[in-house]
């Protein structure tokens, strides 16, 4: 007993310390070693005994989320319980020894957890016998009365878990599902929303290609402004939560949703816009956040002001706002640091303000703490009327509100608990509080958007249920699946790997199908937790995908079953569904539907506008570019891009193209090696075992290679000066072909340009006419884009054959006929 306090302590210490960080407590490694004290020790018989000496009562509450685990643990504390004398034992004024377990299986959620509504109804089986063996009393206790939620509300839960498979999802007793109302004579309502639907995609038009975000109309985004517009109206009657009840607040709403997921920015999103009292994510990945990748980013550059990507980040972000032409101005042709090169030009607008800026954060990085370091960047500089703040919503949105809060409130913790430098908060915020988990107060004063998981325990007079039309997917499903059989290990089994469904046999297609029963009736339960949320108001709405609604989501079960008690009503909004107490008063007048049309009735009141001239010419078609890589200029297909290989005996087809891909990477690698390496270096890199070639393969590529290399005449081609794989593009003239590619090798002098592209074919041609007219359009749309670049430079343009190897210059006759081809396809 002292090994398992004396460790418990320890590690319980660590977490009050720590538990802001996620991964810090191994809850698992605890009831492990937990349960090794108990159950497998050579001492355990006396550490039960100790134990037993001094438990009188056990209270196992939220029983239904104990793992098999767990319960192991609690079964050897209660063993003595129910043997010898301490099923008789009195200890304390005839109080006899009790246990508790406290716990509602149609609430057991936490699967990923550990946690097994089968291991609930077994050890109340277990418990029972023990406890009637020893002559004890056992009480099996139903709570139906419920203190939370109104009769409507209620009403509709026990209509939804009416249908068979929902209801044995949720108990193995044999009873229907049944609750009682303690809020006697309060009237609840209960609406069905119309699903929003994927609209059809129109063409995309050219005059939008500039726009970061263009406008959502995406299912969830319509979605989420519906809501918001509705809580508007609410907050704005002011309407009561019910019938008599208080006016509504912010915090009185709780939107629920199955998984974090791109709604809930919408939703938050949404809500700001309305300046509707939000309190964000409950949970989130903090360096994934754009300002907080910002703000990281500022940090290290305060560090390493040296570091030339890290401050073009910084000058780019919201915090100074600098724009690609900018950077472009002082980084482009520089012969000093990106950092020295904004001090020469700090002189100056819009540089002077940034300078002045960063200059400020290296002034006092090393003499202020890291709370200290941010908040002051994002407060008010000089120079400046707005806050670097407001300067980061502006550019990023509402939600990047919550993550600097959340940021801020890290380097207070981390100050707390270590020495406070700059660069010791930046490596721990990077690698160790990536996720941030926060506790919603029911008090705050606002809206609450949680996952269902999250709001277990909490309450809300209002509980909107968005995330309505889709169910789990079997990709968490483990990968080692447990068949339906007597175990053959203490830890279970045995075991199969997970197989595709076309290869699995009927063991592995029946445990899978175990597994997806357990997926489903965990989906119920969830939906029963999501549903008794709600006090007084419920509502359930949902946003498609193309393909629809998943079959057996959450929309369609209580569609298909509260629709029959539900009255119709049609509003602003739509067609709803509604069951409502006798004296909630009809609402009539909600506000418009996301994506509904405003009318403007009497067009008098329009005031006419001056437009400039220019908005009166009908915008010109807009030219149309067409990006194109010169290898694909074929005049058709059945055009042949290379020539066949000479023989079927020097190898397949397939062979022909990646011997071609290795011949091109060697040549592009080895001029950087020294000469008496080449060999070795080629050898090493071709017998990878990705390249998947033979001995003979290996040495012929690298044969032929080498030729080319050591050639005499090919020296000033790899030479000082040359560039391997020079991605170049541009616009050929009279054409809207915008040429993308890489150039083999570039040789520029001061007087010529020589493009050389290497081709593996074998034979080569023997002259140039008999070269394939789709290597010269390649070589002739080289030539255009590189002279646009050199004006002042003669471009000539190569084939080098490896096979021989022969270089071949083209002649300037045949390129400019391949060049008018080019205009023409």
């Amino acid at each position: 007993s002292e090994d398992l306090f004396a460790f418990s302590e320890s590690l319980f210490e660590q977490y009050e310390k720590t538990k802001h960080i996620r991964g810090v407590l191994d809850y698992d490694d605890l009831i492990e070693k937990t349960r090794t004290l108990l159950q497998e020790r050579e001492d355990t018989a006396w550490v039960l005994f100790k134990l037993d000496g001094g438990i009188d009562h056990i209270l196992i509450d939220e029983a239904q989320d104990t793992s098999p685990a767990q319960w192991s643990v609690i079964e050897a504390i209660t063993e003595e319980f129910f043997a010898g004398l301490g099923a008789h034992e009195e200890r304390h004024e005839d109080q006899p020894r009790t246990v508790f377990a406290v716990g509602d299986e149609k609430q057991s959620i936490y699967s990923f957890q550990g946690a097994d509504p089968n291991s609930f109804g077994r050890m109340r089986s277990y418990f029972k016998e023990k406890i009637e063996a020893a002559n004890s009393n056992f009480s099996d206790i139903s709570l139906v009365l419920s203190f939370r939620s109104v009769e409507q509300v209620l009403s509709a839960v026990d209509q939804v878990f009416s249908v068979e498979t929902a209801r044995a999802a949720l108990t193995r007793l044999e009873q229907p599902i049944q609750h009682e109302a303690h809020r006697i004579g309060v009237s609840g309502l209960v609406e069905i929303w119309p699903t929003k639907k994927p609209e059809p995609e129109e063409p995309g038009n050219p005059w939008d290609a500039p726009l970061d975000r263009p406008v959502a109309h995406s299912p969830r985004a319509l979605l989420a402004d519906q809501i918001a517009d509705n809580i508007n109206a609410w907050l704005e009657g002011p309407e009561p939560s019910h019938p008599g009840g208080p006016p509504l607040s912010p915090g009185d709403v709780l939107i629920l949703v199955q998984r974090r997921n791109s709604f809930v920015d919408e939703m938050i999103r949404a809500l700001k816009k309305k300046n509707i009292p939000v309190a964000g994510r409950d949970r989130m990945m903090l360096t994934e956040q754009m300002a907080v990748m910002d703000l990281i980013a500022l940090g290290e550059f305060a560090l390493l002001p040296e570091d030339d990507l890290i401050l073009a980040t910084v000058i780019k972000s919201p915090l100074i706002g600098l724009n690609e032409e900018d950077l472009f101005e002082i980084a482009y042709n520089r012969s000093q640091s990106l950092w020295q090169s904004l001090k020469s030009h700090a002189q100056r607008e819009p540089y002077s303000h940034a300078y002045t800026f960063l200059a400020n954060v290296l002034a006092r990085v090393e003499i202020v703490r890291p709370f200290e370091f941010f908040s002051t960047a994002l407060g008010v500089d000089a120079g400046s009327s707005v806050s670097g703040r407001e300067r980061m919503i502006a550019r990023l949105g509402y939600e990047a509100a919550d993550p600097i809060d959340e940021f801020l409130n890290l380097a207070l913790d981390y100050e707390r608990l270590e020495v406070a430098t700059l660069q010791g908060f930046i490596n721990w915020i990077k690698h160790d509080a990536s996720q941030i988990k926060r506790e919603f107060d029911t008090d705050s004063g606002e809206v609450r958007i949680m996952t269902v998981h999250g709001a277990k325990g909490l309450e809300a007079p209002i509980v909107i249920l968005p995330d309505t039309c889709s169910i789990p997917s079997q990709r968490n499903d483990p990968e080692l699946i447990e068949l339906d059989a007597a175990p053959t290990h203490e830890d279970g089994g045995p075991f199969l790997w997970r197989q595709n469904t076309n290869l699995q046999d009927h063991h592995t297609a029946a445990a899978r199908e175990r597994l997806s029963q357990q997926r489903r009736d965990e989906h119920h339960r969830l939906l029963y937790v999501a549903m008794t949320r709600a006090q007084d108001r419920l509502y359930i709405a949902g946003y498609e995908t193309k393909r629809g609604r998943d079959d057996g989501c959450w929309y369609d079960l209580a569609t298909e079953t509260l629709s029959p008690m539900m009255a119709e009503h049609t509003i602003r909004n739509g067609d709803i569904r509604r069951l409502a107490g006798s004296d909630w008063d009809r609402v009539s007048d909600r506000p418009i539907g996301a994506g509904e049309d405003l009318v403007v009735e009497d067009s008098s009141s329009v005031t006419d506008i001056d437009l400039p001239v220019w908005a009166h010419i009908e915008a010109k078609e807009e030219h149309i570019i067409r990006p194109e890589s010169p290898s694909q200029l074929v005049a058709s297909e059945e055009e042949v891009y290379e020539p066949p290989i000479s023989s079927p005996l020097l190898g397949q087809s397939d062979n022909r193209f990646k011997r071609g891909r290795l011949i091109h990477r060697l040549l592009e690698i080895l001029p950087e090696h020294a000469v008496d390496d080449r060999a070795r270096v080629a050898k090493a890199f071709l017998q990878e075992p990705m390249n998947e070639l033979n001995d003979d393969e290996i040495n012929n590529i690298t044969s032929e290679v080498l030729t080319v290399l050591d050639h005499p005449e090919f020296a000033p081609l790899f030479g000082a000066g040359s560039l391997a794989e020079a991605a170049i593009s541009g616009r050929l003239p009279g054409s809207d072909l915008e040429i993308r590619g890489q150039v083999d090798r570039l040789c520029v002098t001061d007087q010529k340009v020589l493009v050389i592209d290497y081709k593996t074919n074998r034979p080569p041609p023997k002259t140039p006419e008999k070269v394939a007219p789709v290597y010269y359009r390649q070589m002739a749309a080289y030539k255009v884009i590189l002279g646009s670049l050199y004006p002042k430079h003669e471009v000539h343009c190569a084939l080098l054959w490896t096979d021989g190897p022969t270089f071949m210059t083209l002649p300037e006759t045949l390129l400019n006929a391949a060049l008018a081809q080019i205009s023409s396809l």
